[in-house]
This record gives structure tokens, C-alpha cells and sequence, in this order.
């Protein structure tokens, strides 16, 4: 049960920081439409946009399944297919 509190968490902590990414994309856009835009301003925000998407990216790693474990359980699997479609050799 621990296990799925701990998805659950993930899983609601990456839709707020999709959610925050998406929301300072659209004030960055504000932002360049204006002329007399703040400069300074502006690459904070793109800045934190960075590490916004850094985050998610950790977070949806985190959400993956580990590709080896993955790959070491199906690897016999696809080890015995080989073998049965392998011809004899006389």
C-alpha cells in the first residue's frame, strides 16, 4: 500500500509541475509580446521553466520501470522462443 501512496504522490506532483511549466510558458509569452518587456525578468522565468522541466523529467523517471529488471525477466522468455524456431543441424 506504501508503494501506491508513493505513485499516487508522483503522479500528483508531476501534474502540478506540468501544470506550473504550462503556466509560465504562457506568462513568457505575455512577456515577449510586450515591448517595453523586463529582460532580467523574462530569462528568470525561462530559467525556472529549465528547471521545471528538469524536474519533471526526474519525476517521470522515477515512474518508470527499471528497463533492465524489465528486459532480465523477459530475456529467458525470448531465449526459449529462439531455441524452439531454430532449425536442428544434421
Amino acid at each position: 500500500m506504501d508503494q501506491e501512496e508513493n505513485l499516487e504522490s508522483l503522479h500528483i506532483r508531476l501534474a502540478e509541475l506540468r501544470m506550473e511549466h504550462r503556466d509560465l510558458d504562457e506568462i513568457i509569452s505575455q512577456l515577449h509580446a510586450n515591448p517595453y518587456q523586463n529582460q532580467l525578468q523574462l530569462q528568470r522565468l525561462k530559467k525556472r521553466k529549465l528547471r521545471l522541466k528538469d524536474m519533471i523529467k526526474r519525476v517521470e523517471s522515477l515512474l518508470i520501470p527499471d528497463m533492465d529488471a524489465y528486459l532480465s525477466r523477459k530475456m529467458p522468455v525470448i531465449a526459449r522462443n529462439e531455441v524452439t524456431r531454430q532449425s536442428p543441424t544434421d
